[in-house]
């Protein structure tokens, strides 16, 4: 029988203050003997000028509700990138970001599309190619990312974010 790829979808509980019923370390733990060899960090939304903070910039990146990218800088938590660093170990080999869903955040991909329309069909020098480029150097563990996309279904600037994020690995 072939090996079952399981995967987890974790949110909120893997980001310092956030209500975590245990510390962050714990989780990891958890997950790492728990047989999930993916798991999915949830829920990554794009900063507009609406929604989950009246300050926020279009292009930061928050995780659930903690603002941990701004102007292509990290500003979160710096126990979190520990705690990245240290996730895959045990059964678990990926580890992927979720954008977007989340019913009242819900906006991300209207705010793409924004910022693509805005930047004449690209997304080369925003601010949300910044935060990409740092996330990505920041927690080089995430490999994979997934697109809830739930709302603004516009196909060109989705196909652009695709190939943005890929061409950041």
């Amino acid at each position: 029988m072939k090996n079952l790829n399981a995967l987890g979808y974790i949110q909120g509980a893997i980001y310092p203050n956030s209500h975590n019923l245990q510390p962050v370390s714990q989780t990891i733990s958890d997950l790492q003997s728990s047989g999930f060899e993916t798991v999915i960090l949830g829920l990554a939304h794009i900063g507009c000028d609406h929604g989950i903070a009246r300050d926020q910039l279009l292009g930061d990146l928050y995780l659930n509700d903690a603002l941990i990218l701004s102007q292509g800088r990290y500003v979160g938590e710096a126990s979190w990138l520990i705690d990245m660093d240290s996730l895959i170990g045990g059964s678990v080999r990926n580890v992927g970001l979720s954008i977007g869903g989340d019913g009242s955040f819900a906006q991300d991909f209207q705010t793409v599309k924004r910022i693509y329309e805005s930047n004449a069909g690209s997304f080369e020098g925003t601010n949300l190619e910044q935060s990409f480029k740092q996330l990505k150097r920041r927690v080089p563990a995430i490999s994979v990312v997934d697109m809830d996309c739930e709302e603004t279904y516009d196909l060109p600037s989705f196909i652009a974010f695709c190939r943005m994020l890929i061409d950041l690995g």
